[in-house]
């Protein structure tokens, strides 16, 4: 039944056993014709009593005594509307063994003053990404149900901002992922990517350290912001590492 490495079924053959078996002790030896009545609206309970009775009148042993039940079958024309409802005898009811679709992810949360957060998060692949983001808000510091958040797979190397229309079962290796806070003036869908970096100086080599701004460094500006409007921005979101109190210094 189970040698070699080839599939089999052992529904089917547990099937083809039962049924021999049936055929072997069925009591009834000269079966009649059966005809099947029409549905003509009748209630279930009657419909499904005469059905059965029906089958009874072709199969009688302890296999159907034991292990027979009835399904409900409806069928719905749409051109005539004609509804036609039957029940039919079953031995086995084949189920699906459920999967568990949650999986495991690191998500880097990036908050206003640049600390980051690292948390595990297990989400569900039948989820989209605004989905897994409404229910992350609790998780994350200093964010409100009000705020809008987005996430990115990201590293030092490239980003990849994920819709939040897209369902996470699309990523197929998704393991880590970066969120901050959308600030008031960005547009995700309408903006420009713009990727930036700040650079710190040490007093002590006097020689300047390029950084990224935490995890996720890129911001989505609306595409009509001149040059100077760009500064500004930039000023809300890095102004408080510098030494200027407001942008018009």
């Amino acid at each position: 039944m189970f040698s070699g490495y080839e599939q089999h079924d052992s529904g089917e053959l547990i099937s083809y056993l039962l049924d021999g078996l049936h055929e072997d002790l069925n009591r009834i030896k000269k079966k009649p014709y059966v005809e099947t009545k029409d549905y003509d609206g009748r209630p279930d309970d009657i419909l499904a009593r005469e059905s059965w009775a029906n089958y009874l009148l072709r199969n009688k042993s302890q296999v159907v005594d034991l292990m027979y039940g009835q399904y409900r079958s409806k069928l719905d024309c749409p051109k005539c509307e004609k509804v036609s409802i039957i029940f039919d005898p079953f031995m086995m009811i084949p189920l699906p063994i459920p999967q568990d679709n949650r999986e495991p992810l690191t998500v880097r949360y990036t908050a206003e003053n640049l600390l980051n957060y690292v948390l595990t998060y297990t989400y569900d692949k039948d989820q989209n990404v605004g989905q897994m983001l409404r229910e992350m808000v609790p998780k994350l510091p200093g964010v409100l149900p009000t705020d809008r958040l987005m996430a990115a797979e990201a590293n030092h190397y490239s980003i990849k901002h994920m819709h939040e229309k897209t369902y996470l079962s699309e990523y197929r290796y998704l393991r880590e992922i970066c969120v901050r806070k959308l600030y008031p003036f960005e547009d995700i869908d309408n903006g420009l990517k713009l990727q930036v970096h700040y650079s710190t100086t040490s007093s002590y080599y006097s020689s300047s350290e390029r950084r990224t701004f935490g995890q996720y460094n890129a911001f989505f500006l609306p595409r009509t912001a001149t040059c100077k409007e760009v500064h500004r921005y930039l000023f809300q979101v890095l102004g408080h590492l510098t030494d200027i109190e407001n942008y018009d210094q």
